[in-house]
């Protein structure tokens, strides 16, 4: 109720940051994985998740590489983990997190470091400008038309 008090009446955007967490999933289709969910019982888990516009799941880009050769008597080659440096906010459920938005907002987003909030700014200002309803035409009286 607080925060529908802070959206409606004072006209402010809300933004709750949380920590992640991996929980299983039971997927009656797919049958059990693990994702990321909103580190928050699962009551309020749900209730935040419905209430949102916008949940996302905000990552630095990784990736998996060999090093080296295989060791002598291993099955397999050593892998590390390195990033790239990209901060990618994923907007868009994909299975491994929790995420979803109500703009139609393209995912992931890159998030610029220098100014972390105005890629997301962006995105949402030209979601809603394509969404915006157009104002309506007046139509021209007859008596105008056949002049």
């Amino acid at each position: 109720k607080g925060l529908d008090l802070l959206r409606s009446e004072r006209s402010m955007t809300v933004l709750v940051l949380a920590h992640a967490e991996t929980r299983t999933v039971e997927d009656p289709v797919l049958g059990s994985y693990e994702a990321f969910h909103t580190k928050l019982h699962k009551r309020a888990n749900a209730l935040l998740h419905e209430w949102s516009d916008i949940v996302g799941y905000l990552e630095i880009e990784r990736a998996v590489r060999s090093k080296g050769e295989a060791n002598e008597g291993a099955k397999r080659k050593v892998r590390i983990a390195t990033t790239t440096g990209r901060r990618l906010l994923h907007v868009l459920d994909q299975g491994g997190f929790q995420a979803k938005n109500r703009y139609g907002l393209p995912s992931p987003i890159e998030i610029d470091s220098a100014a972390p909030w105005q890629s997301l700014r962006n995105e949402i200002v030209a979601a809603l400008a394509k969404t915006k309803p157009q104002a309506p035409t007046v139509a021209k009286p007859l008596a105008e038309e056949a002049a």
